[in-house]
């Protein structure tokens, strides 16, 4: 594959997904029973739900990207604008290990994109004004950075040391 823009982006993107496998396996390390279901305040939404929102969101842009992945029956609990639930109904480690593999194949359908391709509609406009594939790979892994802040914090506040 010839490096192009779209295609280079692509690449450093791929590199920015891996990267933040490490930095969940770093902000949930340690956490454990009421630890994922603590929150910042009333309103605000615990590690349990950030990790699975985190394990959907990637499954979300296979999905755009045209992956045919089946639907899990927990993904609808963290889906945006869901409210979180006060109970593990799928273990944190199923939710942590869903986001792994998801990134498996992520990295594997970013690398195979060539320049049309990346440079083609993604499925829909996204907050940000992202209207391409290689845009919705940026908007997910700024999404993706600013939930793995938030589990950060949370795990602050359940008094585990940070990470950096």
């Amino acid at each position: 594959m010839v490096s192009t823009d779209s295609t280079m982006s692509l690449e450093h993107h791929a590199h920015g997904f891996r990267f933040n496998e490490k930095v969940l396996g770093g902000v949930t390390s340690g956490l454990e029973g009421e630890d994922w279901l603590r929150r910042a305040c009333p309103e605000a939404s615990h590690a349990y739900w950030v990790l699975g929102h985190l394990a959907i969101s990637r499954r979300s842009l296979l999905r755009g990207l045209g992956k045919d992945i089946p639907q899990e029956p927990w993904e609808a609990s963290f889906a945006r604008g869901s409210k979180p639930v006060q109970e593990l109904s799928v273990a944190p480690s199923v939710l942590a290990e869903d986001f792994l593999s998801s990134g498996q194949l992520l990295q594997d359908l970013l690398g195979s994109l060539d320049e049309k391709e990346a440079s083609s509609p993604y499925v829909r406009k996204l907050p940000d004004g992202a209207q391409t594939k290689a845009e919705a790979a940026r908007f997910y892994l700024w999404h993706e950075s600013y939930h793995l802040g938030q589990l950060g914090i949370l795990r602050r506040i359940c008094g585990k040391p940070g990470l950096a």
